[in-house]
């Protein structure tokens, strides 16, 4: 696969999956992520966007991120 072209719905396609993604442009940043819906895009809503987020420090000292 691709990681530069990979789409999130050919990777991630149920509802509940739970998955790392690693945004790593120099600093290595670790998210925990769980699809909670797939929802019809609202054409009045710019894309993509983030609805909300809970930080917590990892024992390895690294802040992460996790669904509300």
């Amino acid at each position: 696969m691709d990681v530069k072209r990979a789409r999130i719905h050919h990777v991630v396609q149920r509802v509940g999956t739970e998955f790392e993604y690693v945004y790593d442009f120099g600093d290595d940043w670790e998210h925990d992520l769980l699809l909670e819906a797939i929802l019809q895009p609202d054409p009045n809503i710019p894309y993509p966007r983030c609805i909300a987020v809970r930080t917590q420090l990892s024992a390895r000292g690294r802040r992460r991120i996790g669904r509300v």
